[in-house]
């Protein structure tokens, strides 16, 4: 082994440590993987290219941009943490609510929601896409196709019906 050789040897061993804590981008910064949409603390963080402790129209990214104008409560043209944080409990209000509402819209308990009992729900989007959620066919939509549909049921995409 040459000198050379012996020096990369030396440097990629001396760097190892470090590369093993780095965070990949989008990470939390506790290395624990996060369920759910960023804190708005982490949202600012992540956008905030002039480090004014707001986001404008210009510096924002992704979804949140599609949803700027609704978040901007005051319409200064900047998301402050306050209206991320009022738009993030929101989200999960309505998350809570459509959850129940589902859970509710199954009459006969059979862990699984038909054509019908979508209709009679009134969950006018899901009777529009129901044959395309309904993977299998069967005339009923289960937990595990709607998880499908939204892309986050890939793995075990069986035939059980919901809870």
């Amino acid at each position: 082994m040459n000198t050379k050789s012996l020096l990369q040897l030396v440097i990629v061993a001396a760097l190892l440590p470090f590369a093993a804590q780095a965070k990949p981008e989008g990470a939390p910064a506790d290395g624990k993987s996060r369920k759910g949409p960023p804190a708005p603390e982490e949202i600012i963080e992540r956008m905030d290219a002039d480090a004014n402790g707001t986001i404008s129209e210009d510096e924002v990214k992704g979804p949140l941009a599609q949803h700027f104008e609704e978040i901007d409560a005051n319409s200064d043209g900047q998301l402050d943490q306050e209206e991320l944080s009022t738009a993030h409990q929101m989200r999960a209000e309505n998350a809570k609510a459509k959850g129940k509402k589902l859970k509710d819209a199954d009459s006969d308990e059979n862990g699984s929601i038909s054509k019908d009992e979508a209709s009679d729900a009134g969950l006018e989007k899901l009777v529009e896409h129901f044959d395309k959620i309904d993977a299998d066919g069967d005339g009923e939509v289960t937990k595990e196709e709607m998880r499908a549909m939204r892309g986050k049921g890939k793995k075990g995409k069986g035939n059980k019906k919901a809870e």
